[in-house]
């Protein structure tokens, strides 16, 4: 079950660095959107873990626009992937955004994350036009997902 937590939290920017790292050796670069420390101060941020409390799983959702969130930062640790933990994050985010009356959400992800590209299209996200600022980014997908108030 996804656990809120602040993304200063320790264990989370362990994740947080593993991401990095995966994105680095995927793509050749360093990532270029790097969230500051209260980048989900007012957003949600939450994480996965095991039965002893180790960090499995983690995403967060916070403003885009007015109406409109975004998620970011997505991570499972490549020995709990199969397991469905980033669809949990990502429909506990969902749920968060619902509660909070977005009407939409976007997110952005990468054309070599093809586990991601799943997830995202079997959740019943939608391909989008590339939003800022990720428009001139060729290995940038982007998503949407129209939401129903609760």
């Amino acid at each position: 079950m996804p656990e809120r937590v602040s993304f200063r939290d320790a264990d989370v920017q362990r994740l947080i660095a593993a991401l990095n790292a995966e994105l680095e050796a995927l793509y050749g670069r360093p990532d270029q959107d790097q969230p500051a420390s209260h980048a989900f101060d007012d957003g949600v941020f939450v994480v996965v873990r095991d039965k002893d409390g180790a960090p499995l799983s983690c995403g967060g959702l916070k403003p885009h626009a007015p109406g409109v969130g975004e998620i970011k930062r997505m991570y499972t640790v490549p020995e709990a992937r199969r397991r469905g933990l980033a669809r949990e994050v990502l429909d506990a985010l969902v749920a968060f955004a619902a509660d909070d009356g977005y009407a939409r959400l976007v997110l952005e992800t990468g054309v070599r994350q093809g586990a991601a590209l799943h997830l995202y299209e079997a959740a019943g996200w939608e391909r989008i036009p590339a939003f800022a600022p990720y428009e001139d980014e060729p290995d940038s997908v982007c998503f949407g997902l129209k939401l129903t108030p609760r």
